[in-house]
């Protein structure tokens, strides 16, 4: 599976956090981010980067916490944003409590 072409499929869709259900719209996915547009109406952009590094340890290890995608690095500043938008892909499912990602073998 091809994570950015997979992602360029959601353009344009509202997505939600996964434990607090807040909306946001996938503005723009370019080769280097995924625009969103939160709950606050600012933009808010993810590198592609962060969603790459965190998706291949989901593929690696077939589960990711959010706490994961934090403190190993993956992601400092956008962790709800990257669980939810890796939750979206195929063969993911997810936990809220607290929140882990499992990718079908």
């Amino acid at each position: 599976m091809n994570l950015w072409s997979e992602l360029k499929k959601l353009q344009g869709k509202t997505l939600f956090t996964l434990d607090q259900k807040k909306p946001f719209e996938i503005r723009e996915v370019s080769s280097s981010q995924v625009v969103l547009c939160t709950s606050t109406g600012s933009e808010r952009p993810v590198p592609l980067k962060e969603l790459e590094r965190a998706w291949i340890h989901l593929q690696q290890r077939k589960e990711l916490t959010r706490e994961e995608i934090r403190g190993l690095g993956f992601s400092n500043f956008n962790p709800a944003y990257v669980a939810a938008l890796l939750a979206n892909m195929p063969g993911v499912t997810y936990d809220t409590k607290p929140i882990i990602l499992y990718l079908e073998s």
